[in-house]
């Protein structure tokens, strides 16, 4: 059974992700801010 689809309210996981800008985010060192997330396809 897949897991469960998050609900408006629940905490993210956590995500370490690289930045346009070739720096990195930690998701949760944003905590208490608002975040959007945008996942780009890379063509190449």
């Amino acid at each position: 059974m897949p897991p469960a689809s998050p609900q408006t309210g629940d905490t993210a996981p956590q995500l370490h992700l690289p930045t346009v800008d070739g720096q990195s985010c930690d998701l949760a060192a944003l905590r208490g801010h608002h975040v959007l997330v945008s996942f780009l396809r890379h063509a190449g």
